[in-house]
Parts: structure tokens; C-alpha cells; sequence
């Protein structure tokens, strides 16, 4: 069962290397989630070093002893709404070789980024992604240099950002934030 995602992470997470000597085309895979990642949040009161990533801050934040009990049991969604309220971040640093980025095409290749989210490669801004239903290809050669590139992934609170987004529409959006939903007993 699934936790509650304020801002569950990319299901798959790989850094494709295309290319190769003399116009053959070969594909290297970097697995993403061999990095150490680092989870913050927005205030800057909640870490959590040795993240695994992909993955989902609750399951993260209930790993490091930061959520004691089950956010899925009884009201515990309602108890730990201040995470599904919060903007997460995870941060890794992403170490390439000069060779790597002659050799071809670099893409970052995402899947099932929760809701709101945006990508950043040493403090720019590089993609921005709002459905998880679909798998983002993003080109890093550009934004990438020889040596340590510090690669961030920021999860906007999916409560905040579409309350903002319903704000913005012409007409009235019914407001379900303050359901409760038990995901068991």
C-alpha cells in the first residue's frame, strides 16, 4: 500500500548516456538512486541524510524516526497534514567525466514525478513537471560540467498548489481539503 504522497518521488530515475566513438549509438544507464540524497523541507527544521530515492517523504520521514507512527493508521493523515503541507526537497550531488559529456546525448529520465515538481542542476532551473502520469525526458548536457553537479528536486505541497490553481479559475472550486481519509483502521 502506498503512503500518503505529499511528495512521493520518480519511480524510475536514471540518467541516460547516449552515444559513442564514431557515430555508433550505445545507451549507459546511471542508476540515480545510488547517490546520496538529502531530504528538506521548505523551513529547513526537517532533514534526513541517506535518503533512497526514488521514494516518498512520509516512508522517509516515518524511516528516520521524524514520523513515530504510521501516517496510513487511524487519523495519523489528519496528525502529520504538515507534511502534505510542506514543500520537500530531495539533493544530491551528480559527479561527471569529461568523457562522459563528450560522448553523446546526456537525459535525465523521469517517471511518476509526483504532481508539482521542479528540477534544478546548480541552481538553475532546468524542468518543471505537474502530471505524474507522464514520463519526463529531460535534456542535461546543456546545464551539466565536468566534475560535482549539485541536483536538486523539489516537491511543491499538491494541497498548496492546486488550492492556488483553483484560486486562479473564474469559477468556484469546491474545497475538499479539509476531508479526513482513513486509509485503515
Amino acid at each position: 500500500m502506498a503512503l500518503p504522497a505529499a511528495a512521493a518521488a520518480a519511480a524510475v530515475v536514471a540518467l541516460a548516456l547516449l552515444g559513442g566513438p564514431a557515430g555508433a549509438s550505445a545507451l549507459n544507464v546511471t542508476d540515480l538512486g545510488s547517490l546520496q540524497w538529502t531530504l528538506t523541507n521548505s523551513h529547513h527544521n526537517v532533514s534526513v541524510a541517506g535518503t533512497m530515492f526514488p521514494g516518498c517523504v512520509h516512508a522517509h520521514l516515518r524511516g528516520a524516526g521524524v514520523l513515530p507512527q504510521d501516517p496510513r493508521r487511524g487519523f495519523n493523515e489528519q496528525v502529520y497534514r504538515w507534511v502534505a503541507l510542506d514543500t520537500w526537497t530531495y539533493t544530491a550531488t551528480l559527479v561527471m567525466e569529461q568523457a562522459t559529456l563528450e560522448e553523446g546525448a546526456v537525459d535525465l529520465v523521469l517517471e511518476n514525478v509526483d504532481t508539482f515538481a521542479e528540477l534544478e542542476l546548480d541552481g538553475e532551473i532546468v524542468a518543471t513537471f505537474s502530471n505524474s502520469f507522464v514520463r519526463s525526458f529531460v535534456p542535461l548536457k546543456p546545464y551539466l560540467h565536468a566534475g560535482e553537479n549539485r541536483l536538486r528536486l523539489r516537491f511543491e505541497s499538491a494541497l498548496a498548489a492546486s488550492a492556488a490553481a483553483a484560486a486562479s479559475y473564474p469559477y468556484p472550486v469546491p474545497d475538499n481539503s479539509v476531508l479526513i481519509a482513513c486509509k485503515s483502521w
